[in-house]
């Protein structure tokens, strides 16, 4: 904030809240209103808080004949950013084409990590296509079962918490917990299939002459279905897109489904 015409002076041990010990000049009435106004409202004035080795540095202001200098410009924020501000000074060096020097500040912040939140955990639920799980995990379940139904005094809540814990003690022994996927959404089992024989393909054409394998036209077809397999995945990943963002935020993706079907229109008309 500058060009209010008000100096502040160097009246650190009055205003030590508002100016820091690096002032300039006298204080006039204008000056007296701005720091009143800091004081109310929890600003210092950042370019009075630091020594600087020039004393260009320090005013702001210069009279046509060099020889008035004034500090009237200044940077002022919220007192809880105070120790943020490394240096803050005027930029003589700067041709704005003005009898005002900019003001500059070094800021430097450090915010605090936000932490992460504790997702539950996830049964690996996919191991129950297998048979050999499902009647383990069902022996296992129908142990934990027949106590609380042989019961009949056990009232509602009793009856739920037991319920809960057979079901999370039986998943967590027989499933145990799923593994986080770092793979991108189109690589799939094929895909990787494919790319280890393409590796392979490779190997062999760099070992024996292409015409005695048939390489060339092998590689080729590998190329083709590793090409079919990611399209394929990619599809899959739109869709998954599309389902996420219609139950997220119905209101984009009606706007992104009107935008779409107006393109279009335009072009059938066209």
């Amino acid at each position: 904030m500058g060009d209010l015409n008000a100096k502040v002076g160097t009246d650190y041990t009055q205003w030590k809240q508002v100016i820091g010990q690096h002032g300039f000049g006298e204080a006039n009435a204008r000056g007296e209103k701005l720091l009143n106004f800091c004081a109310a409202n929890d600003l210092v004035i950042t370019n009075t808080m630091f020594k600087q080795t020039k004393s260009s540095r320090q005013w702001t202001w210069e009279s046509p004949d060099q020889k008035t200098h004034n500090k009237i410009d200044y940077i002022m924020i919220n007192s809880k950013w105070k120790t943020s501000i490394d240096n803050s000074r005027s930029f003589p060096s700067a041709d704005v084409g003005s009898d005002h020097q900019l003001v500059i500040a070094n800021l430097r912040l450090s915010f605090k990590t936000k932490a992460r939140p504790n997702y539950p955990k996830r049964y690996d639920v996919q191991k129950l296509k297998d048979t050999i799980t499902q009647n383990s995990y069902a022996v296992e379940i129908g142990g934990k079962f027949s106590p609380l139904l042989d019961d009949a005094d056990t009232d509602v809540e009793t009856l739920w918490e037991g319920i809960k814990t057979a079901f999370n003690e039986t998943s967590k022994k027989v499933l145990g917990n799923r593994k986080a996927q770092h793979q991108d959404p189109w690589i799939s089992e094929e895909v990787l299939q494919l790319s280890d024989e393409r590796k392979q393909v490779k190997i062999e054409k760099c070992q024996i002459p292409p015409r005695e394998l048939g390489i060339i036209s092998s590689t080729e077809k590998l190329k083709g279905r590793l090409k079919d397999a990611k399209i394929s995945g990619s599809k899959i990943y739109v869709k998954r897109w599309i389902t996420h963002t219609k139950r997220q935020n119905p209101r984009r993706f009606m706007q992104l489904l009107r935008r779409s079907q107006g393109n279009r229109v335009s072009k059938c008309k066209q």
